[in-house]
Parts: C-alpha cells; structure tokens; sequence
C-alpha cells in the first residue's frame, strides 16, 4: 500500500483547489487500551509527516511547511482485541472529549471521519481515513482529508489528545 496523506481545500469563493501531501517516514502508532471490565479506548497515532507536494499558484501557507501529526484517542470502542473495524465519527470534537486532530497551527478536529483498520498480514495495519477538518467546531464540507498509512500495534501510545484515563472513565463508563 502506497503511505499518504492527502488534504484538499476547495475555495468556493473562486472555484479554486489547493492539493498539498504527506509522507510518513514511518509506520504509525495504533492501540486498543483496557480502561476497565467494560471500557476499552481506541488511539491512532501518525506523527512528524513531511509535505511532499503542493499544487497552489498562491504561497503556501506558512504552517504547512512544518511536519504534522494526524490522531484518534480516546475513542471508546466496543471491542476486546485489535482486528478489522470500520469506523464512523461525526464529530471530532464533541462535548465529552477531542477524538480526531491534525495539528495544523493549534490543531484542528477532523469530522465526518470514515476509518476503516484493515491487518496487513505481517503484524501491521492498513489504515484508510477520510473526513472534513476545520479551525472551528463546524461541520464544513470545503476541506478534506485522504489518508492510507501503516501502523504498527503498540502500547502506551501517547498524542496530545490523550486524556487521564480516570476522566475517560468517569466520562465514558456511565454510558455502557
């Protein structure tokens, strides 16, 4: 599987569509942490992609020269091991807690997210992720994220989304 990230921006004011890509130096992260009997959270971490292509008249904008890391966490799940999942989440950032980011500038939710986690057959997992982000708690539809990347199963992954797991508990438990 080809490695990418890929984001789209369609200015509507003028009919215009900034392409720009990243590349993974390496597999990223994935992790299915037992909180409790009954509480399992899901964390997904691709972290330091470097911009490979852009394909805009204007400058690029400063922020997208620096590398990002695109994540989930905290993201409850109703699963005991990690295998093939299909995912579809809204809202990156609901009331309880921020589960989908990319860090461009302060970082970004990422909605209407569409993730599907596929074993690879060597160890690994291909993860296929597409959704809308936004600087704002919005439901827009004029910037878009592709994403194919590896990751490898690991533990104690740490993004800067990650939670106290007591708050996850407290937040997560009373509704299963």
């Amino acid at each position: 599987m080809k490695q990418y990230a890929k984001f789209t921006i369609k200015d509507s004011d003028n009919n215009k569509t900034t392409e720009f890509s990243y590349v993974s130096k390496s597999y990223g992260e994935i992790e299915l942490r037992r909180l409790t009997d009954k509480l399992n959270i899901l964390i997904i971490h691709f972290e330091n992609l470097d911009l490979v292509t852009e394909n805009s008249d204007d400058e690029v904008d400063e922020f997208l020269d620096d590398p990002i890391s695109i994540m989930l966490a905290n993201y409850p799940v109703e699963i005991n091991e990690l295998s093939d999942l299909e995912l579809n989440i809204k809202d990156g950032w609901p009331d309880e807690a921020l589960f989908t980011m990319v860090t461009f500038r302060d970082g970004e939710s990422i909605n209407n997210n569409k993730i599907s986690i596929k074993k690879d057959g060597n160890g690994a997992f291909d993860i296929i992720w597409n959704g809308s982000y936004s600087s704002w708690h919005t439901d827009r539809s004029d910037r878009f994220l592709e994403l194919k990347i590896k990751a490898n199963p690991q533990t104690e992954v740490v993004t800067p989304l990650c939670e106290n797991q007591e708050v996850l508990i407290e937040i997560f438990e009373k509704k299963l």
